[in-house]
């Protein structure tokens, strides 16, 4: 599941379905392809370079619509109509590799549910109320929850009750977390290689020209400070929940972290978002994603299902659901099994960074496949080769399902089966809703306190009318019949103001008591 890197910049690998097949022109799948055409005595005659990199691979094709490309300006293509109202994107260095989005000012202190428990932590206004899950990863002995450091966590989230897991991921640092600044945790790392000696420089380098400019460095730690989030050692008050962005390609084993954590990176060809380190070696990201979901909402089935059909060549594939027993636990699922199957995209063309602006309003640069629930999938060697077969026009042959609609309650977490936490989570999507369910209850508390007063409102419209026309100078304007007739009050004349005051008194102790509070809409919770 991982392999060593060494000095050298890991080579890429990819399922059996986008290896090469032996044959004269085998087409690799992702990003900018290449085919290479041998003929004669094997030597390579020539390369043949789509469009993507004819104009200095600035776009992806995956990303473009079926329109003719402008080589002058290319981006005209990329950019939607609704470009105009992305937000800039501001980005924080959580850990070397890896950068999240700066919503320090638009996040508030509520409770989080995470792995079938609540925490108190700080979450971004546009994901109050989700639920919340870790990533997985297998290894020889077992499954484990992935981390990026010693203590921050990776997590995937869905909106209560969502039937699809968006393509976000989110990392989850603990209260009571250390940021490394000056007084570090870590001990520094000794450089093995020349390239970790000449990047250590460079760090170095670069930390003693922000010190003689005086800048404040927009790192967490700062952040934090300014958030009033740190205790007097140093350490968080609360936990915070922060949002990844993946914006860099990978290039160059130089752009690895050498420290203990994961850079978040971009594969350069397959264009499927990846963990690297250069010590560590490599994840998958679909694929801890999709076993990640799979084990909480289905419980393996995705899993346990492509297993049995590996024996369908020996018409026994309805015997295998029984050898994993009726309470599977997750955890033991090792990588043996994965390693067997073949995790992959239902299609290589769904934009990952579309959520990222439906639920932040940023627009990431560079394209990567959407991880989404229902992009991921679990295929056998034959069918993954069969997916992936096609000819030069990219025709697939056929299109694998995908995860389907998650239900309402999860099935497993890390803390059990998901059966005994139906309560807590009911429970807690009462206690913390939406932030787009709070602000339409206060819509529609205005709405009623405004309906309540229109009819005061239109009986003074109307008095003042009345007093209007029942003044001295419309009096002494009006016809001689008119004035004796309007001496008194007629029946259906509508009230003068002084006889209002008591029914808009009354009307407005009426609404009150019919709007509900307002306090604590947006506060802190406790």
């Amino acid at each position: 599941q991982a392999q060593s890197v060494g000095s050298r910049p890991p080579l890429p690998r990819f399922p059996a379905s986008r290896r090469s097949t032996g044959c004269a022109a085998a087409p690799t799948p992702h990003g900018p392809c290449r085919w290479l055409l041998s003929a004669g005595r094997g030597r390579a005659m020539s390369i043949v370079i789509d469009e993507a990199e004819k104009i200095g691979q600035c776009l992806d094709s995956f990303s473009l619509p079926n329109t003719q490309l402008n080589e002058e300006e290319p981006w005209e293509i990329f950019c939607s109509a609704d470009h105009k109202t992305a937000k800039p994107l501001r980005m924080v260095p959580l850990l070397p590799g890896i950068d999240a989005l700066d919503l320090y000012q638009e996040s508030e202190c509520t409770d989080i549910w995470k792995d079938g428990h609540t925490y108190p932590c700080i979450v971004p206004w546009a994901v109050v109320g989700w639920e919340f899950y870790s990533l997985l990863w297998p290894k020889p002995n077992g499954t484990a929850p992935l981390k990026l450091s010693a203590h921050v966590e990776l997590l995937v989230g869905r909106p209560p009750k969502g039937t699809i897991g968006p393509s976000l991921l989110f990392a989850f640092v603990p209260h009571h977390h250390r940021y490394p600044g000056d007084d570090s945790t870590h001990p520094p790392d000794e450089p093995h290689t020349a390239a970790e000696a000449e990047a250590a420089d460079k760090e170095k380098k670069a930390a003693e020209a922000k010190r003689k400019q005086k800048q404040k460095p927009r790192t967490p730690l700062y952040m934090e400070s300014e958030c009033g989030n740190l205790d007097a050692s140093g350490k968080t008050k609360f936990a915070r929940l922060l949002v990844l962005i993946p914006c860099h390609v990978y290039k160059d084993a130089a752009e690895l972290p050498m420290k203990h954590n994961w850079g978040l990176f971009i594969g350069p060809r397959s264009r499927s978002l990846v963990l690297l380190n250069r010590r560590c070696g490599r994840i998958d990201l679909h694929l801890a994603t999709l076993l990640a979901l799979d084990a909480t909402f289905q419980l393996c089935e995705g899993l346990v299902a492509t297993v049995a059909r590996l024996f369908a060549c020996f018409n026994t594939q309805d015997q295998v659901p029984a050898l994993f027993g009726q309470h599977l636990d997750p955890l033991k699922i090792h990588s043996g099994f994965t390693n067997a199957t073949v995790p992959d995209h239902v299609s290589i063309t769904v934009d990952g960074r579309e959520d990222y602006f439906t639920y932040f309003r940023v627009r990431l640069p560079v394209f990567f496949v959407s991880n989404a629930s229902t992009n991921l999938c679990y295929l056998t060697p034959h069918e993954a080769q069969d997916q992936r077969a096609h000819d030069m026009d990219r025709v697939l042959r056929w299109t694998p399902p995908g995860m389907g609609p998650l239900p309402n309650w999860p099935r497993w977490s890390l803390h059990g089966h998901g059966e005994e936490n139906h309560g807590l989570l009911d429970e807690y999507r009462k206690r913390v809703p939406p932030r787009s369910v709070v602000e339409e209850k206060k819509k529609a508390s205005g709405r009623m306190w405004l309906s309540s007063f229109l009819p005061v409102c239109m009986q003074i419209a109307q008095a003042k009318k009345a007093d209007g026309e029942g003044s001295p100078s419309a009096a002494a304007s009006a016809s001689p019949n008119a004035g004796a007739a309007g001496g008194g009050a007629r029946e259906g004349q509508p009230p003068t103001l002084q006889n209002l005051a008591t029914a808009a008194a009354v009307a407005a102790a009426a609404a009150a008591r019919q709007i509900p509070p307002m306090g604590g809409a947006f506060g802190i919770r406790p």
